[in-house]
Parts: structure tokens; C-alpha cells; sequence
């Protein structure tokens, strides 16, 4: 009955395996152009049990996993993502370009993404803007709201794009009676003259 089981695995496994590593193979090329236009480079590997450099996967399924390999300097090696060796803006500019190599495979109607911008500098922060930008401007790609206290100034958007400025906090009342006042002074300047 063991032989029997074992060969049940494998023929399971055998219908599965190959189409999950095609998918993550495809995963990784979106994930490397996404890399390549940030000027860096990365990369998505499925890793098995050990036995991956015997040239297959194991059968101990819960060893199975991602691995997420970046460079982002031109003097490095890819090393696997941890938060010893990268910052927290480079470990925020890698999830958002994993996330956004996720996209074409996934069906999900929407994404949110919250503060994803908060460790990275300005230079990053603005290319990763421009990937995603670029990327929810595709057609057939589902919605990306991105929740942030604060954007970078002069960042580019597409006709695809909304902005909603939510105001918030103690200062709210100034900040929306200074918005009617100059509503109102813009609604008076463009105002057509009668005679």
C-alpha cells in the first residue's frame, strides 16, 4: 500500500509541479523587467526540500517555498531578501514590484495597498510610483487604491489615474474652509464675462 500511495503522490505531483514552476518562471520575468526598470535586478525561485540540487523537489511539501533574490547595487551579487542584508525601503520597493508581477496571474477585483512608501527614499519611491502606474494603466488589470499619508510632489499619473485627498485631524475645518475660499476665488476667475 505504500508503493501504491507514493505513486499516487507522484502523479499528483507530476501534474502539478510543472505547471506551478512555468507560472513562477513567468512571475519572475514580470519580476526582473519590473527590477530592470528601477536600474537593479531581481528575481523568483521556487525552492524545494533540499533536494533541488539533485535536480528535482522533494516530497515534503511544507519545505517548499518562494525565494526572492535582489541586487540593487551594481558592485553585489542577487542575495535572498532578508531584513539583515536590505533596508526597509529596499525590502518596500521589492514587495511592491513582487506585487505588481502578481498582477497578470491573480483575479483579485482590486488591490489596496497601505504606506507602502514609507521606507523608501525619494528616488525609489518615485520609480516604484511610475512601475505601478504604468501597471494599473494596463487594460484588463484590476483597481490599486494606495492609502499613504503623503505622496511625493511632481510624481507622474496617467489619464487612468484618481487622486482622492482625504483630510484628516485637528486642522481639518482651516484646511477645508482654505479650500472653499479658493474654490471660490477660481470659480470667480474663470467666471464668464458678461457685458
Amino acid at each position: 500500500t505504500l508503493k501504491i500511495k507514493q505513486d499516487a503522490i507522484a502523479k499528483v505531483k507530476a501534474e502539478w509541479l510543472p505547471q506551478l514552476q512555468r507560472t513562477i518562471a513567468k512571475i519572475s520575468e514580470q519580476f526582473s523587467e519590473n527590477f530592470a526598470q528601477i536600474a537593479c535586478a531581481g528575481q523568483v525561485t521556487l525552492a524545494g526540500d533540499g533536494s533541488r540540487e539533485h535536480g528535482g523537489y522533494g516530497d515534503d511539501f511544507k519545505e517548499y517555498s518562494l525565494e526572492i533574490r535582489v541586487k540593487f547595487r551594481a558592485n553585489e551579487d542577487m542575495h535572498l531578501l532578508d531584513s539583515h542584508r536590505q533596508s526597509g525601503g529596499e525590502r518596500s520597493v521589492t514587495t511592491m514590484l513582487y506585487m505588481i508581477a502578481l498582477q497578470p496571474f491573480t483575479s483579485a477585483p482590486f488591490r489596496v495597498v497601505d504606506e507602502i512608501n514609507q521606507g523608501m527614499d525619494a528616488r525609489n519611491e518615485r520609480k516604484v510610483f511610475k512601475r505601478m502606474v504604468e501597471a494599473a494603466s494596463q487594460k484588463n488589470t484590476p483597481q490599486c487604491f494606495v492609502i499613504t499619508p503623503k505622496l511625493l510632489t511632481q510624481l507622474e499619473y496617467s489619464e487612468d489615474c484618481t487622486v482622492m485627498c482625504i483630510f484628516n485631524g485637528p486642522h481639518v475645518h482651516e484646511m477645508a474652509k482654505r479650500w472653499r475660499e479658493m474654490q471660490a476665488s477660481f470659480d470667480a476667475a474663470s467666471a464668464p464675462v458678461t457685458c
